[in-house]
């Protein structure tokens, strides 16, 4: 169920006031979700602002360091009286300092619309090759999308 509303902001705090609970309920009160608006777009973090990891945990072999990040944006809906709510990109990471430098031991990581990574290089082969083959492979990479070649 998507999240919806009256303003950007009214998206922003449901979606904090969801993750919330959660994450008190799995680390402790004591970590608290941290939400940052900007306009039609927010992030979210774990910890004091100053950390660059997140959060020091300890478990049965030690501290660890829990990070959770996300990147949020609202977009008006199809009859532009309400506003939507996007996931663009989060990444939780468990890793063993708190160093954002540090592999992490294990993360989950998602970004929304990658765009094509477009090579300069396509364009200068098609123009000087002469055969066939290489205009149709430079005629499937230009239907990727506008603007890619």
């Amino acid at each position: 169920m998507p999240i919806t509303g009256r303003k950007p902001g009214e998206c922003f705090r449901t979606f904090r006031d969801h993750l919330g609970p959660v994450v008190a309920a799995a680390l402790g009160d004591q970590h608290q979700v941290i939400c940052r608006n900007d306009g039609n777009k927010s992030s979210l973090t774990l910890g004091p602002p100053n950390s660059a990891a997140g959060v020091k945990l300890t478990g049965s072999r030690g501290s660890f360091w829990f990070s959770l990040r996300q990147n949020l944006e609202v977009l008006r809906t199809d009859d532009k009286k309400r506003w939507q709510l996007k996931t663009r990109e989060y990444r939780y990471a468990i890793s063993e300092s708190n160093d954002e430098m540090t592999e992490a031991l294990m993360r989950w990581d998602y970004v929304c619309n990658v765009p094509p990574v477009w090579t300069p290089t396509w364009r200068r082969w098609e123009a000087s090759s002469k055969s066939a083959r290489a205009s149709r492979i430079a005629r499937s990479y230009r239907s990727w999308g506008p603007g890619l070649f």
